[in-house]
């Protein structure tokens, strides 16, 4: 098994070499820290939307999901909440669906090959969501690929502080 490493959501468009990794997506200040979360406090469902209107057009789809997310660190109007883990930390989500749009952490999971399994990895989670992917990765006879978010497009240090410390966890 080889372990990757994206600084950047644009390297992985770039390599077509990793069509069938295991994918763990890193945007650790926010959006992959408040996806696990979110499903540690009982989520049964959370689809991640690349932008503010397909998040609405799939909460008009199905009434009764969370719509969630925000753009530029500021909460979107009319949506039920941002996109805070200490927010999410309050809530009782047993059973919820929920929509989540940011403006970095979900748009690299678009930049994921498609049909790929995409895990959400942050300091938080990163003891099972490392172990989830070894498992998958030997099952499937693959990789593990991490990707940072970054910023705008750009390197962010705090993500790939939390790929190396995810990179240590996949090799003990």
């Amino acid at each position: 098994m080889q372990l990757n490493v994206f600084f950047t959501p644009a390297e992985i468009v770039a390599s077509a070499e990793q069509q069938n990794d295991i994918y763990i997506v890193i945007d650790v200040i926010r959006a992959t820290t408040t996806l696990a979360v979110i499903f540690d406090q009982g989520a049964s469902h959370v689809l991640v939307a690349e932008n503010v209107e397909q998040a609405q057009a799939a909460a008009q789809k199905v009434p009764g999901r969370y719509l969630c997310g925000e753009r530029n660190v500021q909460p979107l109007p009319g949506f039920d909440y941002g996109n805070s883990p200490v927010q999410f930390s309050q809530l009782d989500l047993s059973g919820r669906e929920l929509i989540l749009t940011t403006t970095n952490g979900t748009r690299a999971f678009y930049a994921c090959p498609a049909q790929t399994t995409c895990l959400a990895g942050s300091f938080y989670n990163a003891h099972a969501v490392t172990s989830h992917a070894l498992k998958l990765a030997r099952e499937h006879n693959t990789n593990i690929s991490l990707v940072c978010s970054g910023e705008l497009g750009y390197f962010a240090l705090d993500d790939a502080v939390c790929a190396g410390f995810l990179a240590l966890e996949l090799q003990r």
